[in-house]
């Protein structure tokens, strides 16, 4: 099922029973094999972990395709701040070395290896833009995709995983959206 009645499934790491249930990778890797929508909230629960490296984690851990990264205010990354820059560049497509020697500042560089050691593409789009999750999934979207060839194009064969894994979809089977659930950001879903 897809829209609102689609089956979903809270995640946290952070034990909060009366909003979710608590992070358990091989239940996780079960939901995502019974096709429900499975989210991750409030990090690791550890210190020094951004909301990046959390996503790459995560990531990593259920076997996604890809990391999508919605942001406000920007639809990719850039050369420098596009609201402070008028001449900054769109980047349409980066290596994960480019960003860590352009110390692009999109993700952090322990959550960019860790993408990177996974081979795991990173999907930079805005979050402002109604139906652009959507968009991303289907290449419609205007983004950047961090990568080891800059596309997506995978330099390594998927690993085998732990659980069974859903059907491929049309381009990617599953992907942690690293974006906050706030209002303003719902409708980019």
């Amino acid at each position: 099922r897809t829209g609102p009645q689609a089956a979903r499934c809270w995640w946290s790491a952070i034990s909060m029973p009366t909003v979710c249930e608590t992070y358990v990778r091989p239940k996780a890797l079960h939901h995502l094999a019974e096709k429900r929508v499975t989210i991750f909230a409030a990090g690791t629960g550890n210190p020094f972990f951004t909301t990046g490296t959390t996503a790459a984690l995560r990531a990593a851990e259920m076997g996604c395709d890809a990391i999508l990264m919605a942001k406000q205010g920007v639809d990719g990354i850039y050369s420098a701040d596009p609201k402070k820059d008028p001449k900054a560049v769109h980047y349409p497509q980066l290596s994960y070395a480019e960003v860590l020697a352009r110390d692009l500042k999109v993700m952090d560089g322990a959550a960019i290896a860790l993408a990177r050691d996974n081979d795991i593409p990173v999907i930079v789009f805005s979050i402002d833009d109604p139906g652009n999750c959507r968009k991303v999934v289907t290449g419609e979207a205007r983004a950047t995709i961090v990568s080891a060839a800059g596309s997506l194009a995978r330099t390594t064969p998927r690993r085998k995983r732990a659980a069974p894994t859903p059907p491929a979809s049309a381009t990617i089977r599953t992907a942690y959206c690293a974006a906050g659930v706030a209002s303003a950001s719902r409708s980019a879903c």
